[in-house]
């Protein structure tokens, strides 16, 4: 009664890719009432609905298991949370928010990390790199032979996005782990998921990326304009809001802000940065989940609860301030 599943596309190998949309009744009954109202005062124009949704997306490296645990728990708790009839005054907002999760991406990656390399990090797409450079083409002609090529797997999805596609922090070498592939959204996955940001880019206030690791929370930098201060500084507040949420609780976790991205790798073709300055959302962010370092990528099975937990807590808070 609460869940719909929205199917947006295929991966590369034939995969689904899922959202999974969360709403009470009552909330999608208040919405409806209000979209008839607002259809019968304007019946030339469309009243703008306050955008009230959240988008969490996950797995956008295969590598990354925490990624989709976490959303999967969340889910869980959301559910749990509205059928209970457990939020009080102060989660109401809980119960009036549409959530949005992919809890993943990038499945191809996520079951190729699981069947034969833990490690992989990018798509299954299958791209050609060619020798090049006066050496190779010399090497080539001395010897004779055809012009030497190389067969790669997969692309990084948050290289491929069309904001700032291609700059510092991402490769056009289809073998490296950062390759932002032949062009932006050449992935069925990005492609798949930029054209549903697009289409409710009027109901969703914050876009969060769940990626791992290091218990960072960043913020897109707008490139090759005039700094937006203001914008900066009320991603800056709502993220310091998900921190002092997650105190608040009592967890032990500290997450950093990364408020002069100098503590994450520098990236570009992002989908923080696309969700925030080419779709128009108000607040976007990317969490990178536990932990610190200690287990990386091999985080043990007993940690996904806390996490989920301690990104539940930084992500309501956030809801709950915006």
């Amino acid at each position: 009664q609460l869940i719909e599943l929205i199917h947006i596309g295929r991966s590369y190998e034939g995969r689904p890719l899922v959202i999974v949309k969360i709403e009470s009744k009552e909330h999608a009954a208040s919405v409806a009432t209000e979209t008839l109202v607002a259809q019968k005062k304007l019946k030339s124009k469309k009243q703008p609905k306050e955008a009230n949704a959240v988008f969490i997306e996950s797995g956008t490296h295969g590598a990354e298991w925490i990624g989709p645990a976490t959303s999967l728990w969340m889910i869980s708790e959301l559910l749990r949370l509205i059928k209970s009839n457990k939020t009080t005054i102060d989660n109401e907002y809980i119960k009036n928010t549409t959530w949005y999760f992919m809890p993943i991406l990038n499945p191809d990656g996520y079951v190729y990390s699981h069947k034969y390399d833990r490690f992989w990090r990018k798509t299954r797409s299958r791209h050609i790199a060619r020798r090049n450079g006066i050496i190779d083409s010399a090497m080539t002609w001395l010897q004779q032979k055809k012009v030497a090529t190389r067969v790669c797997y997969g692309v990084d999805l948050d290289r491929n996005w069309h904001y700032q596609w291609g700059k510092r922090g991402s490769s056009k070498t289809p073998c490296n782990e950062q390759y932002a592939g032949p062009g932006p959204f050449s992935e069925p996955e990005t492609k798949a998921l930029s054209e549903f940001l697009i289409d409710y880019r009027k109901q969703i206030k914050i876009y969060i990326s769940l990626q791992a690791y290091g218990q960072i929370i960043s913020y897109p930098m707008k490139a090759n304009s005039s700094f937006n201060a203001e914008r900066i500084d009320d991603f800056l507040d709502v993220a310091m809001v998900g921190t002092d949420g997650l105190r608040k609780q009592g967890s032990k976790s500290r997450y950093k802000i990364d408020s002069t991205s100098d503590l994450v790798e520098n990236r570009s073709g992002c989908s923080d940065a696309f969700a925030a300055y080419e779709v128009g959302i108000p607040f976007s962010f990317t969490v990178q989940l536990a932990d610190n370092g200690v287990h990386g990528y091999l985080l043990p099975s007993a940690s996904i609860e806390p996490t989920a937990r301690d990104a539940f807590e930084i992500i309501t808070a956030m809801v709950d301030y915006i």
